[in-house]
């Protein structure tokens, strides 16, 4: 993804129609997608769009774990 300004940009190289907007903010982060076919764009699934706003709730460094492990990724 390419990152600058605090926005980051993610485009699929099986969907050219596909870009996915993230503008990240102190209070939170703001994702838009953009696609032509909204039923299957972005390889989501019908009728599944990634927009909205989603509020940080925290600022501490997030542990990413394997769900069905529970092993810590790196």
């Amino acid at each position: 993804m390419i990152y600058e300004n605090y926005k980051a940009i993610y485009k699929l190289e099986e969907d050219l129609s596909c870009k996915i907007t993230f503008e990240f903010s102190e209070k939170g982060i703001k994702v838009t997608q953009e696609s032509d076919d909204y039923n299957s764009g972005c390889s989501f699934g019908h009728a599944v769009k990634a927009d909205g706003f989603f509020n940080k709730v925290s600022s501490e460094i997030p542990i990413l774990k394997d769900p069905l492990t529970d092993e810590i990724l790196d």
